[in-house]
């Protein structure tokens, strides 16, 4: 572990830093107009409460460092190798962190709001009292870790690893919550994995979203090819919504039984198109309601038959319980087919419009920092040649992932993107 003095020594070699060493906070804001930053050596660096928000330490290797404190907001560390780093109390809020090392790294009380770990290595980190709210945790290796005490609130899990993952309480809110006793679960042994395990799922996609009425009516759909095929094991998992579609989840037992649900889904969704028998939905109501009212809605449901629910048809992804998915998906038009010459197809259609829109997010980018636009104007431009000239179709998808994630909520770039999303039809 290098001292302070050695440390700030390390970083005026590498012409980070300028001029005596500060008492105070370190301030190193602006790193991330650097070029020579991917990949720096600071190995055991005593960084403790610097400021290194919106920094770009992509592949950085800061292994054995001390940044307890340190403030990483929108930090760029993508393939960074951050093991046995400790992190304590640090805050890394909307930062990127896919494929990175964080093994056995020390994450004690920090803040993980809409954290990137995506595929990154988290075995035998201790995430113990930390703000896990809205991180993205897809196809990441928890193995070992610990989440004791943390707050666990809509936290995106598929294809993740929890073998062996400690987790004697966890409260299931947002890390602001004030009553957050309310929202402790305790568990033993084992438990934890056992429940949160990585199941395969089929993704149902709205690009226009889903009133009250159609989500209710969509999980009276859902409870009822579960309760119809037991064997397979379907339940609604989670519901979320952005500026670009919302999203609902559904976990089943076997990767086999995918396709089906998948088919069972889109038929139940054509059935009610139009209306639905009352007859259907009331059962269910009234299991939601007190006694009283329940009865109430069932004695008075003779007096109407059916009820309008206009349920869009989605598009569907089906995701493996290894997190990989399935080379077709099922069309808003029941066609199963590849996503990639779906998203082609329909940019054929719209193609005027399209490059338009394109044009304009191109410049939606400029408010961005140096490299956050770099990175979206670089994922952005080959999504385009993808989809004009047909080559490398099957990432597609992944450049369209990259550019949700870095997009900041709100602003012209979010509208712009919605819009796009609409019309390509991206899952």
């Amino acid at each position: 572990m290098l001292t302070k003095e050695e440390t700030w020594k390390r970083l005026r070699r590498l012409h980070l830093a300028f001029g005596k060493m500060p008492k105070d906070q370190w301030q190193l804001a602006g790193m991330g107009q650097c070029n020579d930053l991917n990949g720096v050596d600071l190995r055991g660096a005593d960084l403790s409460g610097a400021y290194l928000g919106d920094a770009d330490l992509s592949g950085a290797i800061l292994s054995d460092a001390d940044l307890s404190g340190a403030e990483l907001m929108e930090a760029v560390l993508n393939g960074a190798n951050l093991g046995g780093a400790n992190l304590s109390g640090a805050s890394l809020d909307r930062a990127h962190l896919s494929a990175a090392n964080l093994s056995n790294a020390n994450l004690l009380n920090a803040q993980l709001y809409l954290t990137n770990f995506s595929r990154a290595d988290l075995s035998g980190a201790n995430l113990r009292e930390s703000g896990i709210d809205e991180a993205n945790m897809n196809l990441a290796n928890l193995s070992g870790a610990d989440i004791t005490g943390s707050t666990f609130w809509g936290v995106s899990t598929t294809g993740w690893r929890i073998e062996g993952i400690k987790a004697h309480y966890v409260y299931f809110c947002q890390a602001d919550e004030i009553q957050e006793e309310k929202y402790k679960r305790n568990f033993q042994e084992g438990q934890f994995e056992a429940l949160f395990r990585s199941l395969p799922t089929v993704e149902l996609i709205f690009v226009e979203g889903l009133s009250p009425t159609s989500l209710f009516t969509l999980n009276v759909l859902i409870e009822r090819i579960g309760s119809q095929n037991p064997s397979f094991g379907v339940k609604m998992a989670d519901i979320r919504k952005n500026e670009f579609e919302t999203m609902v989840r559904v976990k089943l037992n076997k990767d086999e039984y995918l396709r089906e649900v998948g088919q069972l889904i889109q038929d139940a969704i054509d059935e009610v198109t139009g209306g639905i028998s009352l007859d259907t939905l009331v059962p269910y109501l009234a299991k939601m309601l007190p006694a009283n009212l329940g009865e109430a809605l069932e004695s008075r449901q003779k007096q109407a038959s059916s009820i309008v629910v206009n349920i869009v048809q989605p598009t569907l992804q089906f995701i493996k319980a290894d997190g990989s998915t399935l080379s077709g998906t099922i069309t808003q038009y029941g066609i199963i087919q590849n996503s990639g010459d779906f998203i082609i197809k329909n940019y054929g259609l719209h193609r005027g419009e399209v490059d338009s829109l394109f044009d304009a997010l191109r410049e939606s980018f400029g408010k961005y920092d140096v490299s956050m636009r770099d990175t979206l104007t670089e994922a952005t431009d080959r999504m385009i040649e993808a989809i004009r000239n047909g080559k490398e179709v099957s990432k597609v998808q992944n450049y369209w992932e990259e550019i949700k994630a870095g997009i900041q909520t709100g602003g012209a770039a979010a509208t712009i993107a919605s819009t796009i999303g609409r019309l390509l039809g991206f899952m």
